[in-house]
């Protein structure tokens, strides 16, 4: 029965499980582990941000956030590890011209323990990432790392996408080029034979980016399928390169992506301004004049919100329309880019 069934789909690969090479499925999982850890440190770091505006608040005087490489100095101080000699002076100061209960208690044993944890957790996290660093520095990942600098990919999202498109020869056909299939029975204008394009709808569906029709009663439109671990990254991506504004010269790629997130924001800003001008009733018909059905859809679900809250549409509108197309218009950059990603490595695949 196998043998027949793979005679039968021969050229059908989405007729097969995918399965990963076993380095990167522990790769992969030891992915899923470093975001298991990221979630733990983040309510850990909550729970004792909150004791310390009891016990120490000048200790919190410093920004809360954290990344791999670095941790808070103020965690170490209150576990008693070690810690650089002018930062351990400097919270000691602090420590006793504090108006907290540290000051004379000491710190609790629950703050004590929390601290403790954010510091095994954080040098958990920072091993996790040397091994995605020797990971990706094999020799057989070489032609990818001139594509993944390009985009200002950071570790962790060249490790994700890198478990999800390989082996990166399942998307091309036996010259290299992207692998597409003939539609049997169906030509176009010109004659010739449509083909679909089922090497770059599977890259875009590993990337967490396949876009397929929906459709329920009188409602009808699209949903964006495929892996959310790949899609949430995407996201973080296109937020730290496009929504933060530092320095970018010289990334040709990332300028491009920044103008087109700008050209998507200037359109759909403006079509919020003439719906919040439409009285409530003016709405619901307003919102299907809109000239991009992409902005509409974007739109649409907050009104709704609205009604269902008794609300006012054109008040809500006002208050999150512009949250919401702010994630409208990183979500089209990060589809650009993934088409982008895909043609670029079909290109050094070729050139390897």
């Amino acid at each position: 029965m196998c043998a027949y069934y793979g005679w039968l789909n021969l050229d059908n690969l989405s007729a097969y499980n995918r399965v990963r090479y076993p380095l990167v499925q522990a790769a992969y999982l030891r992915f899923l582990k470093k975001e298991r850890v990221a979630r733990d440190i983040r309510i850990v770091t909550n729970r004792g941000w909150n004791l310390m505006h009891r016990e120490f608040p000048e200790g919190m005087s410093k920004s809360k956030t954290y990344s791999c490489e670095k941790l808070a100095a103020i965690w170490p101080f209150i576990a008693g590890e070690k810690l650089v000699k002018k930062s351990r002076a400097q919270y000691e100061l602090k420590l006793t011209n504090s108006i907290g209960t540290a000051a004379r208690l000491g710190f609790s044993s629950e703050l004590i323990s929390y601290a403790e944890r954010v510091c095994n957790l954080h040098n958990t996290r920072l091993q996790i990432k040397r091994k995605f660093d020797s990971f990706l520095a094999r020799d057989e990942y070489a032609w990818i790392k001139p594509v993944f600098d390009e985009f200002g990919f950071s570790t962790f999202e060249r490790t994700i996408f890198l478990c999800q498109f390989d082996p990166f020869g399942q998307f091309l056909d036996e010259q290299g080029k992207e692998l597409r299939i003939k539609l049997k029975r169906r030509k176009g204008k010109g004659g010739q034979q449509i083909t679909r394009r089922l090497g770059r709808n599977k890259f875009h569906s590993v990337m967490g980016k396949a876009i397929y029709p929906w459709s329920s009663g009188n409602k009808e439109g699209h949903i964006v399928s495929g892996s959310q671990l790949a899609r949430n990254h995407w996201y973080l991506w296109v937020n730290r390169q496009i929504g933060l504004n530092y320095s970018r010269k010289g990334n040709e790629l990332i300028e491009s992506f920044k103008r087109d997130y700008e050209c998507d924001l200037g359109v759909s800003l403006g079509a919020l301004e003439q719906l919040i001008a439409l009285s409530d009733e003016q709405l619901a018909d307003g919102i299907g004049r809109i000239e991009h059905s992409a902005i509409a859809s974007a739109l649409l679900p907050l009104i709704e919100m609205a009604i269902k809250a008794k609300k006012s549409p054109a008040a809500y509108l006002k208050a999150q329309g512009k949250t919401r197309l702010r994630m409208w218009a990183k979500s089209r950059v990060a589809d650009r880019a993934v088409k982008v990603l895909f043609k670029k490595l079909i290109t050094a695949y070729k050139e390897r």
